[in-house]
C-alpha cells in the first residue's frame, strides 16, 4: 500500500508539472504574439531554466534569439530537437529557424525528417513545403522552387506569409504581373492582409 501511495504522489507531481509547463507555453506564445521581443525573451529565458526538458519552451525561446543572439538561438533549436526528435511539426519549425540562421545542413536534416514522419498532411506541411522550395532555390532550381511556393499556397490559401514569399520571388525575377496576380488572389482569402497590401503598392510602383 505504501508503494501505491508513493506512486500516486509521484504521478500527482508529474501531472502538476505538465499543467505548469502547458500554462507556461501558452503564456510564452501570448508574449510572442502580443508583447515586445524583450518581454518574450525574458519570460521564456526564465521558463527554460524552470523547465529545461520542455522542447516546446526551448524552441519558443529560440525564436526570440534570432536577431539578437543567433548562435544561441541555433543551440536552443537543436537542444529542443534532442529532447523530442520525432515530432514533425516541431521539426518543421526547427528546420525553418535554422534555415533563417544559415545552418543549412541541419535545416535540411530536420526538414527531411519532418517530411518522413509527417507525410504530406500535417499542421506545418505548408511551411515545410515552402522551406523545401527554398532549398530548391538555393540549389539553383528556380522552376522547382516556384512549383513548391505555389503548392504551399494551395495547401494554405489563407496564409499571407506564403503568398508574400512567392510574390517576392516573382518580383526578384522581374515578373511583376505574375506577382500582382498572386497578391490579388491572396487578398481574397488571406486572414491577414497588411503585408499583401504593402506588397501590392510596391509592385504597382515598379510596374
Amino acid at each position: 500500500m505504501l508503494k501505491r501511495l508513493k506512486r500516486a504522489m509521484q504521478e500527482g507531481r508529474e501531472d502538476n508539472e505538465k499543467r505548469e509547463v502547458w500554462a507556461t507555453i501558452q503564456r510564452g506564445r501570448e508574449f510572442l504574439l502580443q508583447g515586445t521581443l524583450e518581454e518574450a525573451q525574458q519570460f521564456l529565458s526564465d521558463a527554460v531554466r524552470r523547465f529545461p526538458d520542455s522542447a516546446e519552451i526551448r524552441i519558443l525561446y529560440a525564436s526570440t534569439l534570432l536577431t539578437v543572439r543567433p548562435e544561441d538561438g541555433a543551440r536552443e533549436v537543436m537542444a529542443a530537437i534532442e529532447l523530442d526528435p520525432d515530432e514533425p511539426n516541431r521539426l518543421a519549425r526547427a528546420a525553418d529557424l535554422l534555415f533563417s540562421l544559415a545552418h543549412f545542413d541541419e535545416s535540411r536534416e530536420y526538414a527531411f525528417r519532418a517530411r518522413a514522419l509527417g507525410g504530406s498532411d500535417f499542421l506545418f506541411s505548408p511551411e515545410l513545403t515552402r522551406l523545401e522550395a527554398d532549398f530548391a532555390l538555393r540549389d539553383g532550381d528556380e522552376d522547382a522552387a516556384e512549383r513548391g511556393y505555389r503548392r504551399a499556397i494551395e495547401l494554405e490559401p489563407d496564409d499571407e506569409a506564403l503568398a508574400t514569399h512567392l510574390a517576392k520571388f516573382l518580383v526578384e525575377r522581374e515578373r511583376q504581373g505574375d506577382a500582382m496576380e498572386v497578391v490579388e488572389g491572396a487578398l481574397q482569402t488571406a486572414k491577414s492582409k497588411d503585408d499583401l497590401t504593402r506588397m501590392r503598392r510596391e509592385i504597382a510602383g515598379e510596374a
